[in-house]
């Protein structure tokens, strides 16, 4: 039998008990732990009161109407059982606890400085990106007959740092935009311009010191990447994934379509003369003409792997992750901004189906150049 004191303990207990289950909106626990309360003690009748209004607030009708047609108490048992404090105190702080937890994440108690720590772990380190993905803009110059050269953009895409002195990877499809314009403009079967040479230049933001030109160190004959280097450090460069698999967060880096796009529906001639007319001086580099600060904002898209692809005898990683022309070259990350592969190419149907290369099939033919970490 047990003494007043241990059917006390054990009727707040079962209280506990019940507001916990009405919070976890589990009701036939509700009702269960109800029971068990007016089955220790009159005493304990008012509490059913406030678990009815807990069910009423969350929506839970039907335990409500359930713990209202409870009646009927046993009669009070007396006595004691060994142990039993020993087990209510258990009993209390692992409820006490289960509650606790509940009502955390609920945010009806809250500990700012414990959930902001674990909101910082999870976020992606954009700062991080920003500073080793940069846009890329492939460019010619042309000089013409009257005398005047003009430099211009004729491609653009995504790069990243994969090294501290100054080594990026891009797609190679990108780097080719530069045999994408002709050697001579002419028109009306009248030459009025030579091209005189090509270059590429990788941009983290849109003050000049922000651009570097970059030499054109590798062009993949197998693999759709190349291999650029610039003259610039980077202390917090990006490191390949070791480990990855279907079902995996990734997040998809670079620039927006709208930049490739603006420049693919130019005419590359019809740029060039409009070019000059508007110059006042020759030699003119304008090939960051036309180009927007928002250009030069690094945009990244969440998405999971889907599966990896066998195309063209080349492994491929699908994801959902967005990816529009300008991505090309940009790198597919981990939450933790570790390169899982190059986003390359994305189909026309639908958005679901974007492409990125396997960087780790590709560590044995660019180890020659740069040493991926």
């Amino acid at each position: 039998m047990l003494a007043r004191d241990d059917v006390d303990a054990l009727g707040h207990v079962h209280i506990l008990q019940a507001k916990a289950s009405a919070l976890l909106h589990r009701g036939d626990d509700v009702v269960v732990y109800a029971q068990k309360v007016v089955q220790l003690d009159r005493a304990h009748e008012s509490s059913l009161g406030n678990l009815i209004q807990l069910c009423e607030e969350r929506r839970m009708d039907d335990a409500a109407a359930r713990l209202k047609t409870i009646g009927g108490f046993a009669q009070n048992p007396r006595g004691s059982s060994p142990g039993l404090r020993r087990v209510l105190m258990v009993s209390c702080i692992s409820i006490l606890l289960t509650t606790f937890v509940v009502l955390w994440k609920l945010d009806v108690i809250s500990f700012g400085f414990l959930k902001g720590s674990v909101q910082k772990a999870e976020r992606l380190d954009f700062e991080r990106i920003r500073e080793n993905v940069g846009l890329v803009v492939v460019s010619a110059k042309y000089t013409y007959l009257d005398g005047h050269s003009v430099t211009h953009a004729i491609g653009t895409g995504s790069c990243f740092a994969v090294s501290a002195d100054g080594y990026l990877l891009t797609n190679r499809h990108v780097t080719e935009a530069r045999h994408d314009v002709p050697n001579e403009l002419i028109e009306n079967d009248t030459l009025f311009g030579r091209r005189d040479h090509w270059k590429i230049k990788v941009c983290f933001g849109p003050d000049e010191s922000e651009h570097f030109e970059a030499k054109l160190v590798f062009e993949s004959p197998y693999f759709d990447v190349a291999v650029l280097k610039i003259d610039h450090t980077f202390s917090n460069y990006l490191k390949r994934a070791k480990g990855w698999a279907a079902g995996d967060d990734v997040y998809a880096a670079g620039f927006p379509g709208a930049v490739s796009d603006a420049m693919a529906a130019k005419n590359i001639s019809e740029i060039v003369r409009n070019a000059v007319a508007e110059l006042a001086k020759p030699d003119a580099d304008i090939s960051m003409m036309k180009l927007t600060e928002a250009a030069y904002d690094v945009t990244v898209t969440r998405g999971v792997i889907s599966a990896t692809r066998s195309i063209e005898g080349q492994n491929h990683i699908q994801t959902d992750a967005a990816v529009t022309p300008g991505n090309s070259g940009g790198p597919l990350l981990t939450r933790d901004c570790e390169v899982v592969g190059i986003n390359t190419w994305v189909t026309t149907q639908s958005e679901a189906y974007n492409f990125a290369l396997d960087l780790e099939d590709m560590i044995a033919e660019l180890e020659r150049f740069v040493d991926i970490k």
